[in-house]
């Protein structure tokens, strides 16, 4: 089934539901034969970020058991990151020398790629093959968890999952909006992206305006995405050690990078004004009583007794 919850379905199957069936696609994809290495590494990697999201929403019933399980997947998710940090480093390269390296020697240019490649992580089939046998081990271990923890019984539940959701979703935006730094920037995209996950396992019953900004969630997303990757070429290309020749390129597609991120910061944080604004308490109880109400339409009416 999709990664959702669906109207009708007793919460605490439709956690357990979810979470074995994301971690058998995971399974799956890295078991497959002839699988494509990159292709698995980046399936895992959203499996195990949507793993968290569905913890972060049960986490106010779960209690320590949240805690304990996020941290293993952390640690998982971690470990498959290294596998594609060269691999994006260089395209975000790419596209920068694309969109405005005009004016730049090919030779320039071809120096400064030669050390943004060297040195960057990016494994070889045989570390991408440990690394994933790994995950492999991790996901046999949390099936076993996973089917035991004490997850949400009712709609009150959820509605404190969704409260703590919005709560931390808030606190992460307000501290990007004051620091500006690329880890609070980070961060906040790390809660963006949880609740887009969250609010997607309840699309059947979100009313539109849940269903809008999750919709505005995926471009902020996607804009804090992007910023990150060229807060990371930035700060391998101030260290780059390079020929004297090359520092007008350098500082041409430094100060380029640097125009970009500040664009896509302010582009993220005008889309997100109104979303991340909203009180956690009012965005709690709107979400918790829809899904209450399709629960109870999904049910149907009560069956009359025989007189």
């Amino acid at each position: 089934m999709a990664w959702r919850f669906e109207p009708g379905e007793r919460l605490p199957d439709a956690f357990r539901r979810v979470a074995a069936e994301e971690v058998a696609r995971v399974e799956a994809g890295v078991k497959a034969k002839n699988a494509n290495g990159v292709k698995a590494t980046h399936e895992a990697r959203q499996s195990f970020k949507r793993l968290r999201a569905l913890l972060r929403l049960a986490g106010p019933t779960l209690g320590d058991g949240f805690s304990d399980e996020s941290h293993r997947w952390r640690e998982a998710g971690q470990r498959l990151a290294t596998l594609r940090d060269g691999a994006v480093l260089r395209e975000t390269f790419e596209q920068v020398v694309a969109d405005s390296g005009n004016g730049m020697s090919a030779n320039d240019i071809a120096a400064l790629r030669a050390e943004i490649v060297h040195g960057s992580v990016e494994a070889d089939n045989a570390e991408t093959e440990r690394v994933l046998r790994s995950v492999l081990s991790d996901l046999r271990g949390a099936k076993r968890r996973l089917a035991t923890l004490n997850w949400p019984e009712t709609a009150d539940d959820l509605g404190r999952g969704l409260r703590a959701s919005q709560s931390r979703l808030r606190k992460s935006w307000r501290r990007a909006r004051r620091d500006r730094t690329p880890k609070a920037l980070h961060h906040w995209r790390k809660r963006v992206k949880d609740q887009s996950a969250q609010l997607r396992l309840l699309r059947i019953a979100a009313p539109q305006e849940a269903k809008a900004w999750r919709e505005v969630q995926k471009q902020v997303a996607e804009f804090l995405g992007d910023e990150h990757d060229l807060y990371l070429l930035a700060e391998r290309l101030s260290c780059a050690a390079i020929p004297p020749r090359v520092e007008p390129a350098r500082t041409h597609l430094l100060e380029a990078v640097k125009k970009h991120r500040k664009a896509l910061r302010r582009r993220a944080f005008k889309a997100a004004e109104e979303g991340c604004s909203e009180k956690p308490g009012a965005f709690a109880a709107h979400l918790s009583a829809a899904w209450k109400t399709a629960s109870k339409e999904q049910a149907g009416p009560p069956i009359s007794r025989l007189r």
